[in-house]
């Protein structure tokens, strides 16, 4: 099917208000088909410019019949929904972000045809940046442990962005927080968003509209976009592993900070993580929250060199008290020679191990029961091997949707199907025939 009979199609369906959704305040499911040929998939390749996907809504609670959104050129994906009939969506071939309403199926720019990045939302209003003006896509950083001028350009994107707020439940427009802007956005908790100024200044955004506040001004030495926080679990302290310019791939600065105050609690600095000069990924210092006042990190110690990229020494755990920015216990891990490629960042986080009961279902990886049964509905490992697979459970725990890909680069006219599960009907129901992607839930809301 080409790209104007799909017009085609979208238009009728608007003139003729078959696309009008009404949608319960439970919990919805949603997901994007692609609508091109196998031919065409083939020839675009797994994540292609030219595709049109069709995004599809279904309300479990009043049908398991897919609606479908009347499709737009490009990709998309749905970030929030910040009210019962109203999906937020990036349209990657457009530049902003779009409010949908699904009953009259028409969409409202966030702020115009400018480039918006989603950051969170909080009910009816959504928090997001404009990227005002894009930086370069690296930062110049030493990269030798004993050579502070031996740089190399390490790609991380650095950007001018303005942080804004817009209450989508009115037609107010979006109002801009933080006149000066900002470089990222460091952390986003329940009730605050926490960026990194222009002014290199750690700022308290609170999404109930409530005053904003600074907290510190950062080192001048730390490379903004590469700060990693850790909240205490009350959320008066902030621990943060720090990218120094002159130690890229080697060490990191570790640094407590009282919320409250913005005091500094703990500082180490040139904590030795050790890298690979030649890979671009950025090695990581393990750190986390034992208790509200102890931290634990991972040091490595250093006792002999051995060649320029690799060195001897050991590892130890060390637990820090926060209150008191002392050391107050140091455990040996193990003798080694250091490794030249670090700890990466994006390590994957793992789910842990063994069955879980979720509502009426019960959960073990890629394996899914009903609750309290012997035999799993789906095993996604035996159907699929290593293929990648999507298993979704709804936040109430009445539904599940699970599909699997045999091929991840190409759409075929065959391919796997989605599957919605009735966990109190103890049914399944199969959504569409074709391939999906991006099917993710989005919670109940009571407006």
């Amino acid at each position: 099917m080409n790209r104007s009979i799909l017009t085609l199609i979208g238009l009728a369906l608007l003139a003729s208000g078959a696309h009008a959704l009404e949608v319960s305040d439970g919990p919805l499911l949603v997901f994007t088909h692609p609508e091109a040929s196998a031919a065409d998939a083939a020839s675009i390749g797994p994540n292609p410019q030219g595709r049109i996907e069709a995004l599809y809504v279904v309300d479990p609670r009043t049908s398991t019949t897919p609606h479908l959104v009347p499709p737009r050129d490009g990709t998309l994906s749905v970030l929030a929904r910040p009210l019962r009939n109203t999906l937020l969506i990036d349209y990657y071939q457009r530049a902003g972000l779009y409010a949908v309403d699904l009953a009259s199926g028409k969409d409202r720019p966030l702020l115009g045809e400018k480039k918006t990045d989603y950051v969170a939302s909080d009910g009816p209003v959504i928090f997001f940046v404009e990227v005002v003006q894009a930086g370069d896509s690296g930062h110049k950083l030493a990269t030798s442990p004993d050579d502070p001028n031996d740089e190399k350009v390490v790609p991380t994107q650095t950007a001018l962005l303005h942080l804004y707020r817009i209450d989508v439940s009115t037609d107010e427009a979006p109002r801009q927080i933080l006149d000066d802007g900002i470089e990222t956005i460091l952390s986003v908790t329940e009730k605050d968003i926490w960026v990194v100024t222009a002014a290199r200044e750690i700022w308290q955004v609170s999404k109930s509209d409530s005053k904003n506040r600074k907290i510190m001004t950062l080192p001048e030495d730390w490379v903004t976009t590469l700060i990693h926080p850790r909240f205490s679990p009350d959320g008066k302290r902030l621990a943060m592993s720090a990218v120094p310019r002159n130690h890229f791939f080697y060490k990191r600065d570790l640094l407590i900070v009282d919320v409250d105050s913005g005091k500094s609690l703990f500082e180490q600095k040139q904590i030795y993580v050790g890298s690979d000069p030649v890979s671009s990924s950025i090695p990581r210092l393990q750190f986390s929250w034992k208790d509200n006042d102890t931290l634990s990190f991972l040091e490595s110690i250093v006792t002999r060199t051995v060649g320029r990229d690799k060195v001897e020494g050991f590892e130890q755990s060390v637990d820090v008290d926060a209150a008191t920015g002392k050391r107050i216990r140091e455990v040996k891990q193990f003798n080694t020679i250091l490794p030249s490629y670090g700890r990466r960042e994006n390590q994957s986080k793992k789910e842990p191990a063994g069955p879980r009961k979720f509502g009426l279902f019960e959960r073990d990886g890629q394996k899914l029961y009903y609750a309290g049964e012997a035999y799993p509905i789906v095993d996604l490992d035996d159907e699929r091997g290593t293929s990648p697979t999507a298993l979704e459970l709804s936040p109430d725990g009445k539904w599940a949707a699970y599909y699997s890909q045999s091929n991840a680069h190409f759409v075929k006219e065959n391919g796997d199907n989605p599957i919605l599960v009735d966990g109190e009907a103890r049914h399944k129901f199969r959504l569409i025939n074709g391939w999906v992607y991006d099917m993710k839930w989005l919670p109940a809301t009571g407006r």
